[in-house]
């Protein structure tokens, strides 16, 4: 004991007797055993979770390339004038700024909320405003925290694969506020051609999303990683009629983002 103590966990206790000594020295070597198996995966984990940064990093250099270079064509497109493309790239840029800033998985419900409202602006602009828009976020869940990414790919989904004619005005509504039961819930609904009730299942087990849209989260990764993180009283929930349109549920617990992350809102973001 005195040894393991010491951090020495490959000794090995005596076991030939059968008295409480014997069932003791079983008892601490199955310990020590379990103990070194511990440390060997935590020494795995670290090694996985090292290599998952490295690759994030080398992830994040092209795109901020895209980034700086953007920057610059916009100081052009300002100095001839040309206020739709300054926008639009303007709109590029936050949401490369906020898709490569950083590697957290959590950011506050604001910043993921101008992230949406800067990529629904290009999703205007790409498919020459094909569909309105109205965000709705209550100043009370701002501040609380929220798994980044989660809200694209269900807009995402929508514009793709809901909007797909042009015979009546298309609506997307994404609306952010407190539940009776204190949680925080953001609803996603759209007026388009509706998905049958198979292929909703098959969108909340989807890992990848197409690979044509901006990112590869799929549905059902955004639905496993709120399970994860929260608990299974939370996630996703869809409901669908085909010809009038779906409504996408997500519900998380009202928790505080942390203090030093928070910026002053700006009037106008959302």
């Amino acid at each position: 004991m005195r040894k393991v103590e010491k951090g020495n966990f490959n000794v090995v206790a005596q076991q030939d007797s059968l008295d409480e000594v014997g069932h003791l020295s079983r008892t601490f070597n199955r310990m020590t055993g379990e103990i070194k198996e511990l440390i060997e995966q935590i020494k795995l984990e670290e090694k996985k979770k090292r290599s998952a940064e490295l690759n994030a990093l080398q992830n994040q250099i092209n795109p901020h390339f895209i980034y700086n270079t953007l920057s610059v064509i916009k100081w052009m497109a300002q100095a001839q004038m040309a206020d739709n493309i300054t926008e639009a790239i303007d709109d590029m840029i936050k949401v490369l700024s906020f898709s490569t800033r950083s590697t957290q998985e959590f950011v506050s419900i604001k910043e993921e909320m101008e992230f949406i409202r800067n990529y629904v602006e290009l999703l205007q602009l790409r498919y020459y405003s094909v569909f309105d828009c109205k965000i709705d976020v209550a100043p009370d869940v701002m501040h609380y925290r929220t798994l980044k990414f989660m809200v694209q790919p269900f807009v995402e989904n929508a514009v793709f694969h809901a909007f797909v004619s042009h015979d009546r005005p298309y609506k997307l509504y994404i609306c952010v506020g407190k539940t009776d039961g204190d949680d925080v819930q953001f609803i996603i609904r759209d007026n388009g051609i509706g998905i049958r009730q198979e292929q909703l299942h098959q969108l909340l087990q989807q890992e990848w999303s197409d690979k044509e849209t901006m990112n590869s989260i799929g549905i059902g990764n955004v639905s496993r990683r709120l399970k994860l993180h929260y608990g299974e009283k939370y996630g996703v929930t869809m409901e669908s009629t085909v010809g009038e349109g779906t409504s996408v549920c997500i519900r998380i617990p009202a928790m505080e983002q942390d203090p030093v992350s928070i910026q002053p809102r700006k009037e106008g973001l959302i």
